[in-house]
């Protein structure tokens, strides 16, 4: 199972050697992080996803944050009444698949 760190390092094109010079870490840090074989600290988190433009959630596999529009979209359909929520469901619904045709 390959962990979430390298799948944010391999999709970006880097060497565990590369990433390492990044953050101002040796690759043996960076395979022990990949390795589980060492634990990474919140601060390095920040470190790495700032070098690999994510957010530092993903780091540790968790699922980046939506963007702020997102959010504020999905309050507001949180707050219509249900019959409405349905038809913006649908709606969305129609669009992707128009968008996939």
């Amino acid at each position: 199972m390959t962990s979430p760190l390298k799948r944010l390092r391999e999709a970006r094109g880097l060497t565990g050697e590369e990433l390492g010079r990044l953050v101002g870490k040796q690759k043996t840090t960076i395979s022990k992080w990949e390795l589980d074989q060492r634990r990474i600290s919140v601060v390095n988190a920040r470190l790495l996803a700032r070098a690999l433009d994510c957010d530092w959630p993903e780091i540790f596999g968790m699922p980046p944050r939506p963007p702020a529009d997102v959010l504020e979209l999905s309050r507001r359909v949180a707050e219509l009444p249900p019959e409405d929520r349905d038809r913006v469901s649908q709606f969305v619904a129609a669009l992707a698949v128009t968008r996939v045709a």
